[in-house]
């Protein structure tokens, strides 16, 4: 059983790209976008125990991201209490929930989605991805089994490297 699982969002343009980069021992879920992402993600846990890290790639914005047909920010996070619960508890003492997006913990929404988000799952943990001229290098991951560190990805093939080169999220 894998120890470690990457969510993607379908809507993330070139997922393809990040799927395929990804360690071979990670078990990788596409989020149906016309679906609950939240649900998608919890049914896929349901059962699981001592995963050592979820990774999450999605659209963002401050303290606000888009997981399926799912809005998840610091307004809907009590209503999935229960799931977010269950998600955290498939985590291992200590795992870690990393979330691949556009401006998710950007400004006091940020900060405050996070917080929540890590109360209610039990679970932290960071990502820092730089951009080296047309490729975006995933320099450090805060977490056990880190997806993609040391790896670097053509700019226009990844989430954070169109993010960086369209200003969006």
């Amino acid at each position: 059983m894998a120890k470690a699982f990457l969510f993607v969002d379908s809507r993330v343009q070139a997922w393809q790209s990040l799927v395929l980069g990804a360690d071979p021992d990670v078990e990788v879920v596409l989020l149906d976008a016309d679906s609950d992402g939240i649900w998608q993600i919890a049914n896929a846990l349901r059962g699981r125990s001592e995963v050592s890290s979820i990774s999450i790639v999605s659209h963002g914005a401050e303290g606000a991201m888009l997981l399926g047909s799912t809005l998840l920010d610091s307004s809907s996070l009590q209503t999935y209490a229960p799931q977010l619960q269950e998600i955290g508890s498939a985590l291992s003492e200590r795992g870690d929930i990393l979330l691949y997006g556009c401006n998710i913990a950007g400004g006091p929404a940020g900060a405050q989605f996070l917080q929540q988000l890590s109360e209610l799952t039990g679970a932290d943990g960071a990502t820092f991805v730089l951009r080296e001229g047309d490729r975006v290098r995933y320099v450090d991951e805060d977490g056990i089994a880190p997806l993609w560190k040391g790896q670097d990805f053509p700019i226009e093939s990844c989430i954070s490297g169109w993010a960086m080169l369209h200003s969006e999220t």
